[in-house]
């Protein structure tokens, strides 16, 4: 029986894409809804997340560096500059501290992270109880571990929160693009829309 496998997941890597982008998502929407004979409400559905894209809260002239921490604590997972979170950063005008790494997510060590002292964290929420996937966990560690209390981040408790599931590409990864743009704009001052 033939299968309809996310590029995202793909087994393949070379099938991959170099850059988890808006695009793609929309095209994997348009892909199923016509296998399922519902082209137009899959389109419809693009056409309300490219609106939810463009009224997305962003602050003017941001200057800052983030970084998007999904899980561990030992070895941190930390977002490289090819994953939907490089893609989310960009997109609402500031940096990601990792963006030279070559890879969607890569282990980080916090001594590297520390070299770079991201000004704001985006925390994944995660529900699956392992070491350091939910947000308040992640929080309670960033505050007690020597090296991590010492991030511009903690200290200026410069947090963003979203649910773990709309860090990879997927429909709910404008709800990242929207929380992240309300929180940066939190942090760093008025809103404009695009």
């Amino acid at each position: 029986m033939p299968a309809y496998l996310s590029a995202n997941d793909c087994e393949d890597h070379a099938l991959i894409p170099a850059r988890a982008e808006f695009e793609a998502i929309f095209k994997e929407i348009d892909d199923i809804a016509t296998v399922f004979g519902v082209r137009e409400r899959g389109q419809a559905v693009v056409a309300d997340l490219r609106r939810r894209l463009r009224a997305a809260e962003r602050p003017e002239h941001l200057d800052a560096d983030v970084m998007w921490y999904y899980s561990g604590t030992r070895t941190p997972a930390i977002a490289g500059g090819t994953g939907l979170p490089g893609t989310i950063t960009r997109l609402l005008g500031a940096r990601n501290a990792f963006a030279d790494v070559d890879k969607q997510w890569a282990e980080g060590n916090w001594e590297e992270i520390a070299a770079r002292d991201p000004d704001v964290i985006v925390l994944a929420d995660l529900t699956r109880g392992g070491d350091g996937d939910s947000a308040e966990a992640k929080k309670r560690f960033l505050r007690s571990d020597p090296v991590a209390a010492r991030l511009t981040a903690v200290r200026n408790d410069r947090f963003i929160v979203v649910p773990g599931s709309s860090v990879d590409p997927s429909i709910r990864a404008v709800t990242a693009v929207e929380q992240v743009g309300r929180g940066l704009t939190r942090l760093f001052g008025r809103k404009e829309n695009a």
